[in-house]
């Protein structure tokens, strides 16, 4: 298989979906292998854990990848940046975000995006075992949840006659 650093675009609109569709007590992740919870203050600790598991993943399947240190960590600087929503104006009043339509992308296209970083970012020996492989599950999982609308099914929590 081949790897690839996929656009840091694409890690940040995956993390800014997932801390924008996800209440702020839910912005977590669980590894359950290492049986640790994995917290986000911000949208950039997500981009930057799913930014740095692609440059790893390059590493290990090309024996130190194909750029510098330097360039891994401006890649990775890059997708955190990229991630946060952009300050229009900030004063006594508040806080007046930009709002970027790019950034606007169904849940089935999220699982998608994340579907390819998964593939993207599988090389490392054990990577079930890395907190970025869960971050990517529980992504999926609510971009899934979400685009079925599972709170509307018949069938919400076991079988029900």
């Amino acid at each position: 298989m081949s790897a690839y650093l996929v656009p840091e675009k694409q890690i940040a609109v995956i993390a800014r979906w997932f801390y924008e569709n996800t209440r702020p007590d839910y912005r977590e992740a669980y590894n359950q292998v290492a049986n640790k919870r994995i917290r986000f203050k911000q949208v950039s600790d997500i981009a930057t854990i799913l930014a740095q598991a692609n440059v790893d993943s390059i590493a290990a399947r090309y024996d130190h990848g194909f750029s510098s240190v330097v360039e891994d960590e401006l890649y990775v600087q890059n997708c955190a940046v990229l991630s946060k929503p952009k300050v229009m104006q900030q004063g006594a009043g508040g806080i007046m975000l930009t709002r970027d339509p790019s950034f606007d992308i169904d849940p089935a296209s999220v699982w998608n995006l994340c579907s390819h970083l998964d593939y993207q970012s599988n090389e490392v020996n054990d990577w079930v075992c890395t907190d970025a492989y869960w971050i990517i599950q529980a992504i999926k999982n609510h971009a899934a949840e979400l685009g079925m609308k599972t709170d509307s099914a018949r069938m919400t929590w076991g079988w029900v006659a």
